[in-house]
Order: structure tokens, then C-alpha cells, then sequence
């Protein structure tokens, strides 16, 4: 793990940290792109990102769709980077289950200055899983509706978009979650 203090230096290790994320057990070829882009864009942004491991956290939601609570990941996290005091922090949680699902990732973005919070769900579409047959599109569209019917915003990226440009893909997300902020 990678962790922020008085002697991280962004410039000398960015790329460690970076190298570090690619690895994450449990991500996709497509995930790990698309974490590693966001963690570049949340660093360059002069925030701080915490990511969790893997299937460790829980956003619970009671049968009628209303959001009851998270359960914060109960393991370390894998990696923390950025700068500390004052700044924005941006949580990454993949593979977190969320009421009947289980999502790539759960992103939140906190202002300390603010107290302000969003959090969005981040699905990675690869060709092999998502709408290569009907029945794939169906499921999708299901739980679009279903995220869209308790409030949870969500961004859905192609794994053609995210190996195009990923960049652009994690900054589609923090500029949601910038704006997301309540």
C-alpha cells in the first residue's frame, strides 16, 4: 500500500501507486484501466483517493428501494495517495454489493470545506458480459431502471470507451461527482 504523508512526492510516486492499482485482485482488464485513469485524474486534481478492497462493502437498501446505510469496508485499504488536510477524498469501492446487486464500483467524493457528499455507481460494460445477447441487454436495462427507481445515479462506460480513452472516462466521473455534491 501506497500511503499519503510527508514524504510522498506525486511526481516520484504517481506511476509506483498507478502500478500498485493495475494488480487489484478482482478487477477486469476494463476495471483496472479505468481505476488506474481515475486514481492519474483524482492525483493530478491535487485530491486525495482512498480505494477499499475489493467486495469488502455493503450500501444497504431495503426492499422499497429506500437506502438504508453503508457499511464502510471493515478491511485496510489497498491504497491511499494524495496530499493531506483540508482537501477533497475521493472513495473508491469495487466490487461492492449494493441492495441486489453487486456493482464494478462505488464511487464518493467528500468536501471537508463543506461537508458535502456524493456518491454514483460506476458500471464497466466489457463485450463478453453486456449486451452481446438480449438476454445480457435485458439484465442491464433491468438494473439501470432499478438504480434509476431508487435515486442512485449511475455512470455506465463501454470497455471500448475505456480503452479508447480512459482518461476521459475518469473525468466524466469526477465531474459527476463534483456536481453531485450535496
Amino acid at each position: 500500500m501506497l500511503s499519503q504523508g510527508p514524504s510522498f512526492n506525486p511526481e516520484r510516486d504517481v506511476d509506483l501507486f498507478l502500478d500498485a492499482l493495475a494488480g487489484v485482485r478482482g478487477n477486469s482488464p476494463i476495471e483496472a484501466r479505468l481505476l488506474v485513469a481515475l486514481a492519474r485524474s483524482v492525483l493530478e486534481s491535487g485530491w486525495r483517493i482512498e480505494i477499499a478492497q475489493p467486495d469488502d462493502c455493503e450500501m444497504v437498501v431495503d426492499d422499497d428501494g429506500s437506502m438504508r446505510g453503508f457499511r464502510p469496508p471493515r478491511e485496510e485499504r489497498i491504497a491511499i495517495a494524495g496530499h493531506g488536510g483540508d482537501v477533497a477524498v475521493v472513495g473508491v469501492f469495487p466490487q461492492c454489493r449494493f441492495g441486489k446487486y453487486r456493482v464494478d464500483f462505488l464511487a464518493s467524493l467528500i468536501l471537508p470545506s463543506d461537508g458535502g457528499i456524493a456518491f454514483g455507481v460506476i458500471e464497466c460494460d466489457g463485450h463478453n458480459f453486456h449486451e452481446r445477447t438480449k438476454e445480457q441487454a435485458a439484465r442491464d436495462r433491468g438494473r439501470d431502471r432499478w438504480f434509476t427507481g431508487i435515486g442512485m445515479p449511475f455512470l455506465r462506460f463501454t470497455g471500448s470507451e475505456i480503452f479508447a480513452s480512459p482518461g476521459a472516462c475518469a473525468r466524466g466521473v469526477l465531474d459527476y461527482l463534483k456536481g453531485a455534491v450535496r
